[in-house]
């Protein structure tokens, strides 16, 4: 998972890096790989829900995607689950950041259940909390 203001914090590092840096191509992510049902278990608990995931066979998940890219994509309306979504939640994605950490000096600014509260703020009350992402304190901009 990435919460946005991480990936804007990234960003800005890579645009603002020396030279000797090169161009690189770094893996940005909150830094804490958790399973996915625990994500939705935080999602809900930020969102005062409670979620509790459930388990579907890999091949059943990707049936039903296929299933919805075939009945939907004639009638031009997006699925609620298609083949890439389905294929999404059938893998595992951990991203490894030593890179970014090491070229850049990256360091998430949100933690993963910062984030979620931050998107159930905005979600309930259109507001974000105040968040620097441009740079540290004591640096110049």
């Amino acid at each position: 998972m990435t919460a946005a203001s991480n990936l804007a914090h990234a960003v800005l590092l890579a645009a603002e890096a020396p030279a000797s840096v090169g161009d690189g191509i770094w893996n940005v992510s909150d830094g804490d790989d958790r399973p996915l049902g625990e994500l939705i278990q935080l999602a809900g608990q930020a969102a005062g829900q409670e979620l509790r995931p459930f388990h579907l066979p890999g091949s059943l998940l990707r049936g039903i995607g296929r299933a919805g890219d075939f009945i939907c994509r004639p009638l031009r309306v997006e699925p609620r689950v298609s083949l890439y979504t389905a294929e999404l939640l059938c893998r595992s994605r951990t991203l490894c950041i030593d890179a970014i950490r090491r070229d850049l000096g990256y360091a998430p600014l949100l933690s993963v259940e910062k984030a979620f509260a931050s998107l159930a703020e905005f979600t309930q009350h259109g507001t974000l909390p105040e968040l620097s992402i441009m740079r540290p304190k004591g640096g110049t901009r």
